[in-house]
């Protein structure tokens, strides 16, 4: 089993107020985004995808506006300018499908926030593992607004459900770095609404660092009884 029910689900008022969305105080990392025009339709790029290198062929225009990535290998002097294919071979198809969904409509529609889905044994699991490698992929890609976007939605299906996936945790730890924002997002997550019997019931979910940071946010961090999504997004610029 990876989903908990937290602490807001026991239906306290003050911590079913805790998991929320960005504040105005936090709007500055935040950026208007630019909007395609659609101009040149026919010229588009190709990213490859898995070892098996699948063809997913995005807008030239939408691919190199979201990433600066992208856009300095697709027009710049790179071999991908040459080619006009990028190669993710360590991306999945469905984190790649996660990937040309936001870069057309800014947004990620995911199962768990369907009326109809319901929170079973393992279900969600692949779809949250998928949203932390889409985060890790967005910081290769240099695109913030993605990551923030990836956070949002955790916090959403979270907030929905009352229920904390805990089996992207050890994704998030393997594929970041110390102090990532997204670690510092799992550890409050958990933090404020994991059951304590649960880190003994499912340890092999938690490496040995989440623990420490864990640890380290009940110690020093934990000083707001509010907990606030957009403390743990990333400065869009």
């Amino acid at each position: 089993m990876s989903y908990s029910t937290p602490a807001s689900a026991t239906g306290d008022s003050e911590s079913s107020q805790l998991v929320t969305k960005a504040g105005d105080q936090h709007t500055s990392k935040r950026r208007r985004l630019e909007h395609p025009t659609f101009a040149d339709t026919g010229s588009s790029v190709k990213l490859l995808v898995g070892e098996q290198l699948v063809e997913v062929t995005v807008l030239k225009e939408v691919a190199c506006l979201r990433s600066p990535v992208l856009k300095a290998a697709f027009c710049g002097s790179f071999i991908e300018s040459q080619t006009q294919a990028y190669k993710l071979c360590h991306v999945n198809k469905a984190t790649a499908r996660m990937l040309v969904q936001w870069l057309y409509t800014q947004d990620l529609e995911i199962n768990q926030m369907k009326d109809d889905w319901m929170p079973t044994d393992g279900a969600g699991d692949e779809e949250c593992i998928n949203l932390a490698k889409l985060w890790i992929l967005a910081d290769e890609l240099g695109i913030p607004r993605l990551q923030n976007t990836v956070v949002e939605t955790i916090n959403d299906a979270s907030a929905k459900w009352n229920l904390v996936n805990t089996s992207m945790v050890r994704t998030i730890y393997a594929g970041t770095q110390d102090d990532s924002p997204l670690r510092r997002f799992i550890v409050a997550l958990c933090y404020y609404f994991l059951p304590g019997e649960l880190y003994k019931k499912y340890t092999v979910h938690f490496p040995y660092h989440m623990l420490v940071d864990l640890a380290v946010f009940g110690a020093v961090d934990s000083n707001n009884d509010v907990f606030e999504v957009s403390d743990y997004f990333v400065d869009e610029g």
